[in-house]
């Protein structure tokens, strides 16, 4: 498990992007718990322990609206080596839905069908008795924070109207958002239309299901039509960004798709589709999910969205940090004590608010080497195991 900082610390000093402008700037970012609580002018904080960011660029922890479940338990790592802190994923069996929980080390929101994709060809049911119980068990099981479980449906494969109408009502007596998940094939999307004389967005839309702040998964069968029913329904459209890269290349309106955006679809915009409105982005109040990479011979400082993009081109991170933990350091970097800049949070003689919680406390000279906290006290820091 990760364990927690025991008081406040701040990375100092650091150049990180800024939303706000869509530039890089320099600044102090401090950090209690799981948290970001201020961005403060550089070298201003007052806080005694935490990191010299000078020689690292920061930004915030990237976002995937829909991964591959190989990709979350297969190789748990790979996330995190991508500088990727949150992620969706559609889960069709319980199983396959507590295995990526149970090994995942990012943030997973797991949209857990209530129908299988191939019920509507068998001639049954979608939305029945045996997906509430796939739902409950997952939901059951999954009791982590960094696991969030929300219930879903394949919409091609229904073979009514009522089973959409059941499934929001599902979802309203849980308290959860439900997942709309388009045709994700020609046959499906096909087969849809021949049943119901319409494509899913326009039955969605009939049935009054295309509530503001509802996630749908377009697929790649949306065709331009659906995609400004979705648009104008402000639902949150996970991928949306790869859907307006579709439309304005085959409209020949490319130029209309900015670096700002790209940016905002890997990070903050990403973020709103999962409905984790506190991941995406360097600022006070959100999550402290970080990334550090080297910083390259060019300064970055004043350099806009075109610079972010570079820079994940060019450049895996150093360090990611989740919720204010280190999850992962890229193999190689700070070997020994004498190369380590990465300091820790002393033990304090006062009970800060973390404390409370259990989390062991820092020695005054813990540092990051090999993966996990390390100093000269035993009281150290847990890192993810």
């Amino acid at each position: 498990m990760l364990g927690q900082f025991s008081q406040e610390w701040v990375i100092r000093n650091v150049t990180f992007f800024d939303h706000d402008t869509h530039s890089f700037v320099a600044g102090d970012i401090e950090v209690d718990g799981p948290e970001i609580v201020a961005i403060r002018p550089p070298g201003s904080s007052t806080l005694q322990h935490g990191a010299d960011g000078r020689g690292h660029v920061c930004l915030p922890g990237l976002v995937v609206t829909q991964a591959e479940l190989l990709a979350i338990h297969g190789d748990p790592d790979r996330l995190l080596r991508a500088g990727t802190t949150t992620v969706g994923t559609i889960c069709r069996t319980a199983s396959e839905c507590i295995l990526a929980a149970s090994q995942t080390k990012v943030r997973l929101v797991a949209h857990v069908l209530l129908n299988a994709g191939d019920r509507a060809r068998e001639g049954c049911s979608g939305i029945h008795e045996r997906g509430v119980e796939v739902f409950d068990r997952v939901a059951d099981f999954v009791s982590s924070n960094k696991v969030r479980v929300l219930p879903a449906v394949y919409c091609a494969s229904v073979v009514s109207a009522a089973e959409l109408v059941r499934a929001q009502h599902f979802a309203s007596s849980q308290r959860r958002r439900l997942g709309l998940v388009l045709a994700d094939g020609r046959d499906d999307a096909q087969a849809f239309r021949e049943r119901f004389y319409c494509s899913e967005t326009q039955l969605l839309t009939f049935l009054r299901l295309l509530d503001p702040g509802t996630t749908v998964f377009p697929g790649t069968q949306l065709s331009d039509r659906d995609a400004d029913t979705l648009v104008r329904s402000e639902v949150r459209v996970a991928g949306g960004y790869a859907v307006a890269q579709r439309r304005a290349s085959r409209q020949r309106t490319w130029g209309a798709i900015d670096a700002d955006r790209a940016v905002d679809a890997i990070t903050v915009a990403a973020g709103a589709d999962l409905g984790q409105t506190d991941c995406g982005r360097i600022s006070t109040g959100m999550r402290a999910d970080l990334c550090l990479f080297r910083s390259p011979e060019r300064s970055l400082r004043g350099g806009g969205s075109a610079a972010f993009l570079e820079l994940l081109k060019e450049q895996r991170p150093d360090f990611v940090i989740t919720s204010g933990r280190v999850a992962y350091r890229a193999p190689g970097t700070l070997t020994d004590q004498s190369a380590c800049s990465i300091k820790l949070p002393a033990q304090s003689s006062t009970t800060p608010h973390h404390a409370r919680t259990g989390a062991a406390r820092a020695s005054p000279d813990a540092c990051l080497t090999r993966g996990t906290f390390r100093g000269t006290s035993p009281d150290q820091l847990p890192n993810m195991t």
